[in-house]
């Protein structure tokens, strides 16, 4: 019974001489009509509709196209001219295609890759750090942090943070010309009070390198306990003098 029941729910095969069958009958086309058509015997033709004789695949497309049918996507062939071993719906975007080798899931590799994002992004994947990472090309050295549905995030959903604290610091979303300046020159230290928005000149989108010396010196002097900042004070006072 068990057999039964998966036999019968199983998907029959795709026929494809069912609708040239359909079409004939209806538009009254002959044995003989279509097989002029194609290019190959009565015999041939009555052998395909007897499901003796298996057509080629030219001989099924020239069919379908006298018979004005559209070609089913089983009948598409490959690269390599291998029919599909069946028609798969896309396991990502749900549209159909044609499986020309066995366990495909995707339509395309953008779908494939897209997928396996989805899987890899956060904590799915294997490097995850808790959401922050640093950047290592040239000149780099800032952190970054996952937050993919942000306008400005990069394909694996991170943007840069001194960026995402300006923009809770400010209310509004930062532009593509404005550029977010660590006074200390630590370009981990995101601190609101670390950071500076500056706007491009001209065609610049970039704030220029180093630090000024007055915000150097003010955070080296928050780094000092109570005595050496006293020392500092008394050196302050003479150069006062």
């Amino acid at each position: 019974m068990l057999a039964q029941s998966a036999a019968t729910k199983a998907s029959a095969p795709f026929d494809p001489i069912e609708a040239i069958e359909q079409a004939m009958r209806e538009r009254g086309i002959t044995i003989q009509s279509l097989a002029n058509a194609v290019g190959v015997s009565g015999v041939n033709v009555g052998l395909w509709l007897s499901r003796k004789s298996k057509p080629r695949q030219r001989n099924l497309r020239s069919a379908y196209e006298f018979l004005s049918l559209e070609v089913p996507m089983a009948l598409v062939a490959g690269a390599d001219g291998r029919l599909p071993l069946d028609v798969g719906r896309c396991q990502k975007c749900g549209g159909e295609f044609p499986v020309y080798k066995a366990g495909t899931r995707f339509c395309s590799r953008a779908c494939a890759g897209k997928d396996l994002s989805s899987r890899q992004l956060g904590v799915a994947n294997a490097r995850w750090r808790g959401g922050e990472t640093v950047t290592r090309h040239i000149g780099g050295g800032y952190i970054k942090q996952l937050s993919p549905g942000h306008p400005g995030a990069d394909a694996s959903g991170y943007v840069m943070q001194h960026r995402l604290v300006m923009e809770s610091v400010i209310g509004r979303p930062l532009k593509v010309s404005e550029r977010v300046h660590h006074k200390n020159g630590n370009r981990q230290d995101n601190r609101p009070e670390n950071l500076e928005l500056w706007t491009g000149v001209g065609q610049s989108k970039k704030d220029p390198h180093g630090v000024r010396l007055v915000d150097k010196v003010l955070d080296m002097i928050g780094a000092l306990n109570k005595a050496e900042r006293e020392q500092v004070a008394r050196r302050l006072e003479e150069l006062n003098a």
